[in-house]
């Protein structure tokens, strides 16, 4: 009887110690799978970061290089104001020339004909005087 007792008593801590080891086994393989998949998620957090800094400096890059179009644009525009303006400031001038040059040229004439006049005028002087004397 106390053999049979025993017997079952070793059977039955044999089937326990099964139903640990089994439970255990089970338990890895949960902790495996588990850490499996976190281990993924991490993965996938990491590339969707990558990817999002990547994005980031994609679209960075593009602002930059559309800032520096339009600043350039803005500066071929200046410049083309400025030359403008130079050119009209250049066509001023030279206007200007060409009408102090004209009435220089007027103001001589002038002072020709006055002269003329002057010495017309003595010359007329000079005959109704010799006229007179004789």
């Amino acid at each position: 009887y106390q053999r049979r007792v025993r017997r079952e008593e070793e059977e039955r801590e044999r089937e326990a110690e099964q139903r640990r080891k089994e439970k255990e086994t089970m338990l890895e393989k949960i902790a495996a799978e588990f850490q499996k998949q976190t281990s993924e998620s991490v993965q996938d957090a990491l590339s969707a970061e990558e990817r999002r800094r990547k994005e980031k400096e994609e679209r960075q890059k593009k602002e930059e290089r559309e800032r520096m179009a339009a600043e350039a644009r803005e500066t071929e525009k200046a410049e083309a104001r400025r030359k403008r303006q130079e050119e009209r400031r250049r066509q001023l001038e030279e206007e200007d020339r060409e009408r102090e040059r004209k009435n220089q040229e007027r103001q001589k004439m002038r002072e020709e004909r006055e002269r003329l006049a002057r010495e017309q005028t003595a010359r007329e002087l000079k005959k109704k005087k010799k006229k007179k004397k004789k």
